[in-house]
This record gives C-alpha cells, sequence and structure tokens, in this order.
C-alpha cells in the first residue's frame, strides 16, 4: 500500500496544506481520548510550525494525487523551552489524516526521521505523546516514561505522555 505515497522534505511552501491536515486529525483522532475543554487547546497545536518545516528535519508524505495526508518530524530542541540536550532528539507534529491511517504512513514518517537523526549521531527520541497516539509510538518502540500535562496558553491542561526510544534501533514490523 506504501506504493501509494511519497515522502519527501517539507518547506514553508506546505505551511497550509500541514495546517489543514493537522485541523482534520488531531480532532478527529483525539475525540475519545480528550474532554471537549481539552480539544479546545487544538487551537494551537494545529497550526503548522513554519521554523520547523523550514528546519530540513520536518517531512511529508502525499498520495499520488499530491495531496499531502501524513506529516511528522524532529528537532534537536526541546519542545516548549528550546533547551538541547547532546544526544537527544524530540519528535515533532505528527499526524496521518483519519482516512489514511493504518497504512504505515506514520512509520514511514518515523523511519525517515530516525535514519536523519542517527546519521548525525542522535542516540535517543523523546516525544511528549498525545494519549491516543501511545499505542503507535510504543510500536515503534517508545517507551512511556512518565505521565505529562502540557499548560496551554487558554489555561487549559492538556495531557499527554513523555515517551523516549534508543534512535537506530530496528522500527519492529507490525
Amino acid at each position: 500500500m506504501k506504493d501509494h505515497f511519497s515522502i519527501r522534505v517539507a518547506s514553508s511552501d506546505d505551511a497550509e496544506e500541514v495546517t489543514a491536515l493537522l485541523q482534520v486529525a488531531y480532532p478527529r483522532l483525539m475525540a475519545a481520548s480528550y474532554t471537549p475543554e481539552q480539544l479546545r487547546a487544538l487551537e494551537i497545536m494545529t497550526q503548522a510550525n513554519l521554523k520547523l518545516l523550514q528546519s530540513g528535519r520536518f517531512y511529508v508524505v502525499q498520495n499520488e494525487q499530491g495531496r499531502v495526508v501524513a506529516c511528522g518530524g524532529w528537532t534537536c530542541e526541546r519542545p516548549g523551552n528550546g533547551g538541547v540536550e547532546k544526544g537527544l532528539a524530540h519528535i515533532r507534529q505528527f499526524a496521518t489524516h483519519p482516512d489514511f491511517t493504518r497504512q504505515g504512513l506514520g512509520r514511514m514518517v518515523f523511519e525517515q526521521c530516525q535514519n536523519a537523526a542517527s546519521a548525525i549521531g542522535i542516540a535517543e527520541f523523546e516525544c511528549y505523546s498525545s494519549l491516543n497516539a501511545e499505542l503507535f509510538y510504543r510500536l515503534l518502540g517508545f517507551v512511556a516514561v512518565k505521565p505529562i500535562d502540557v499548560p496551554m496558553p487558554n489555561k487549559v491542561s492538556f495531557p499527554g505522555l513523555l515517551m523516549r526510544r534508543p534512535v537506530g534501533s530496528r522500527v519492529a514490523e507490525s
């Protein structure tokens, strides 16, 4: 099935399509795990991060029609405070359009991230997983470290999980 999709490095030209994807995917996929009040925090989370899009470390997956149906990337900077820890990278803004889940697209994006991070000596990935994405990350080899609450500007706390995984270890087949 992955033969019908292509992956490439994103650019700032992809901002509108990435935002549209996030605005469709996050509310639909997170609805079962969060309250309506918590989902209001998605206003902020569903905007494409231009710095990330311009980093060369963010990827988009397109279907045969050229539509962006999945995305994700990584940074050396920690989300929120921008801190950098040697050998540690952070998974950022992963999403798959709800009509295209369970087709290996998120795994395709992750493998791209892992290859690029490994090439520059990153030893470990960390991610702030939403509650609904825990299984996805666990299947990629991530382990939950602890529950987290991400404070949002609208004074809503967004619960999730801090998860970690060694870079370079093989991704298990699902």
